[in-house]
């Protein structure tokens, strides 16, 4: 029988991929958060609640703690508690609580357990398990301080001041760090960030997200064999429009090219200021938040989704613009999703100069979009559950055998 995973997480960050991935993979799982939403009052939960499930993972496979996690949430509203005050509340809270699950856990399950956390709320969870003798890893959401300090560098330029967790915050992290036999990234991106911070480079294994579009990859609409003030070149940006996401550059680029058969159209939310900022520009239209549906029709009408970020730990987006066959121009500071001239473009830095040579590349040549699509339709990158199942069942086995042999040594 394949070892068991424990896999502790708070909310359902990435549509539960890891638990999933196992599940279908023959792996048993045991599946502790702090929320889960019952099938039978799923219907009369707000979305933010409803969406705390996942048919793939069977009820009694999960351990949540909804009453208390309600209570809490309540409390927060009363006493006006956010930000970081609450994010470190929470987490620790769910970390004791599992630790106490964990314990419990153990005495009754017949074979070995890896216990998964993610990062920033693992700390307490590990050092639970290795006082059990079991194999941690570590799911690193994102490239850790050097982000932080890289975007506090970023605000710092532009004049505007964010809130950031307290040192404390980063000592634990450390803690989890140390205490995980193994840490898990979404990019080389990320894995150079955490070698820099004095994480051992042999700790780290990189493992892209995953994502599935249950809708087939259909054929897009043909781009003209020119772009001009009649057609123009649609550039879609999609996610948090934050600092960090690039949208200064991109706003940057839009100005210098403002007499350009070029369209940018930005949805998502973010600082006020940023958006009241972006209306200003030309040729720019701000869709602000909007539904999921509507989102399908923007990567739809878009010709080439657009993301230069300076800092992600992987970006999904990336990989939601390809299940709609977009072409995607991404900077290389997140997921590697793109490959080069085939069927997208990286940058290389994240500037408007750069920004601006690559549309400019595809408002010259505008056969390039149509070999980009064909790239995509033809061979689409695998990012399945299938495949993220696949290497954590090959990890599993690894830690398996470790663990195995030091206990007989």
């Amino acid at each position: 029988m394949p070892c068991s995973w424990t896999c502790c997480q708070i909310g359902a960050r990435e549509h539960y991929a890891i638990p999933r991935a196992l599940i279908a993979q023959g792996i048993p799982i045991h599946l502790m958060t702090d929320y889960w939403a019952v099938s039978r009052i799923q219907k009369w939960l707000p979305q933010r609640l409803a969406q705390r499930s996942h048919p793939a993972i069977p009820y009694g496979c999960v351990t949540s703690q909804n009453t208390t996690f309600l209570t809490r949430s309540l409390s927060h509203r009363f006493h006006r508690k956010s930000g970081w005050e609450a994010i470190i509340q929470d987490d620790q809270w769910f970390k004791e609580s599992v630790s106490k699950q964990l314990r419990k856990l153990h005495r009754s399950q017949k074979n070995s357990q890896i216990v998964f956390a993610y990062s920033y709320a693992a700390r307490e969870i590990f050092q639970a398990a290795r006082s059990l003798g079991l194999p941690c890893i570590l799911g690193q959401i994102d490239p850790g301080p050097v982000e932080m300090r890289l975007v506090q560098a970023l605000e710092s330029k532009h004049g505007i001041h964010g809130q950031w967790p307290p040192a404390q915050y980063w000592a634990n992290w450390k803690d989890e760090c140390e205490l995980a036999t193994k840490i898990l990234v979404n990019s080389e991106w990320s894995k150079q960030s955490l070698v820099s911070e004095g994480i051992p480079e042999e700790k780290i294994t990189v493992v892209p997200l995953a994502y599935e579009n249950k809708k087939k990859l259909t054929q897009r609409q043909q781009h003209p064999a020119a772009f001009n003030s009649r057609r123009r070149l649609k550039i879609l940006f999609l996610g948090q429009v934050l600092i960090r996401k690039g949208i200064k550059e991109l706003a940057s680029a839009a100005v210098q090219m403002a007499e350009c058969p070029v369209e940018w159209h930005i949805v998502g939310c973010g600082p006020q200021v940023l958006l009241d900022q972006l209306q200003t520009v030309p040729n720019v239209v701000v869709h602000g938040s909007v539904s999921r549906e509507a989102c399908a029709e923007h990567y739809l009408n878009a010709d080439v989704f657009v993301l230069p970020t300076h800092s992600d730990g992987f970006a999904i987006t990336q990989l939601e613009a390809f299940s709609y066959g977009l072409p995607v121009i991404a900077s290389r500071f997140c997921g590697n999703a793109v490959d080069h001239l085939h069927n997208g473009i990286i940058l290389d830095e994240v500037t408007a100069d750069s920004i601006i040579a690559a549309i400019q590349s595809l408002l010259d040549s505008p056969e390039l979009l149509s070999q980009f699509r064909s790239s995509l339709m033809e061979s689409p990158p695998d990012f399945s559950i299938s495949r993220l199942g696949k290497t954590l069942a090959t990890l599993g086995e690894e830690l398996t055998n470790q663990t195995e042999a030091a206990s007989r040594d």
